[in-house]
């Protein structure tokens, strides 16, 4: 066994952690207010389930419908790092 981490972004190898409610709530309250962006500019989902961060907090991966989306052109990017943790 390696010591890797389960979840790691496809592009930059870097590791990624499940999103903490606090995290969580912040996206979603982001997601309303229209502060977020999906990299390839496509439509957002309504609400997110999850997501998966890296440390940065400056972009995430989406779990809608309770299905994790690692597609590098769909991630959320956020203007400002996320706060919560």
């Amino acid at each position: 066994m390696t010591d890797a981490p389960p979840f790691v972004d496809p592009e930059t190898h870097a590791p990624l952690h499940l999103a903490s409610e606090s995290e969580l709530r912040e996206l979603n309250r982001r997601l309303k207010a229209g502060e977020l962006r999906r990299r390839d500019g496509g439509e957002l989902p309504s609400h997110l389930d999850g997501a998966f961060l890296p440390d940065s907090k400056m972009y995430s991966y989406p779990v809608v419908d309770s299905v994790p989306d690692f597609l590098t052109n769909e991630r959320i990017e956020c203007k400002t790092k996320l706060r919560g943790g």
